[in-house]
């Protein structure tokens, strides 16, 4: 993702839940001020390669709006504040208490991290501890955050729109595997022994159910509201 599109999706971030578009974004805290999401750009086509959801943190300022993200791409980060948030410490604070320590937890040893602009990059990882490896190229030894305290995603409730989205998206699933068998037998005749319709009108047909009991089970498991006497 470009700059561009990151500082976009921050203010994407910053509207109201129901706004559609978030219906692709998928949230949970990390601490008070930082958020991971899995951000699903568009809806799935299944014909590019490496399709899925880009993996991000999003960081709160002061009054609770997101005020920069880093987008994780595993040998790499995308780090990108709003403009007017710049030069205070939000990113940085971020990466050293939580997230750099969250990938040490999660099994990561190294980081490395690139960047174009050398002078305010070697400025900014050398702050954070990283070595310059190469002129525009530095990474970090995350054994370092041996030891911190564990650093974990913050259990959340599902509330009515969450489960909306959730059948809906199964809904597809289903719709999409009733083309697949019926572009089948219009090629080939029955396709009985694909067992299609198992999977269309039973485990798929019924994972909303099977989902949603888990997901009240959860709810009763930290005393929440039961998503049956919702709406």
């Amino acid at each position: 993702m470009t700059h561009e599109s990151i500082e976009q999706l921050i203010d994407l971030m910053n509207q109201p839940h129901h706004n559609l578009q978030r219906d692709r974004i998928f949230v949970a805290s990390v601490s008070d001020t930082v958020d991971f999401a899995y951000v699903w750009n568009e809806e799935p086509r299944g014909n590019i390669a490496n399709e899925g959801p880009y993996p991000f943190y999003f960081i709160k300022g002061p009054r609770d709006t997101y005020v920069a993200a880093v987008l994780d791409m595993d040998s790499d980060l995308h780090a990108v504040a709003k403009a007017v948030e710049r030069g205070r410490g939000y990113v940085s604070r971020a990466l050293e208490e939580v997230i750099l320590p969250k990938f040490w937890q999660e099994g990561r040893k190294v980081q490395r991290v690139t960047f174009e602009d050398l002078e305010k990059g070697r400025r900014f990882a050398a702050k954070l501890g990283f070595t310059l490896i190469a002129d525009s190229e530095a990474q970090k030894d995350l054994s370092v955050y041996e030891g911190r305290p564990r650093i974990g995603l913050q259990p959340r409730a599902f509330n009515v729109r969450d489960v909306e989205i959730m059948r809906r998206h199964i809904g597809r699933a289903k719709l999409y595997l009733m083309m697949v068998k019926q572009q089948l037998e219009i090629a080939y005749g029955p396709a009985d022994r694909l067992c299609l319709d198992e999977l269309i009108y039973g485990d798929v047909g019924n994972l909303d159910d099977e989902i949603l009991n888990f997901v009240d089970a959860k709810h009763r498991e930290f005393n929440w509201s039961s998503l049956y006497r919702m709406g």
